[in-house]
């Protein structure tokens, strides 16, 4: 069911401008980004366990583990001719 939707909606999101059309994207992509803010929140909270402390540098290693990850989830834009 959910991938019967799931090809529905990017078919009709492909093909088709309307207002928006961005709103819905993003509440598509939702499911993608909120795995990325449980896996910083958890990668922190391993820090926390192993006893390291809580510094900018963590934070620019923990914010750069979790968007790199994500980098590789985004759809690609594809140019029109």
């Amino acid at each position: 069911m959910a991938v019967a939707l799931g090809i529905l909606a990017s078919i009709g999101l492909s093909r088709s401008r309307f207002r928006g059309a961005g709103l819905v994207t993003a509440l598509v992509l939702v499911p993608l980004v909120v795995p990325l803010v449980v896996l910083g929140i958890s990668l922190l909270l391993l820090f926390h366990v192993l006893g390291i402390q809580l510094s900018i540098f963590l934070l620019a290693v923990v914010a750069l583990l979790t968007l790199s990850f994500g980098r590789f989830l985004q759809p690609r834009q594809v140019a029109a001719n």
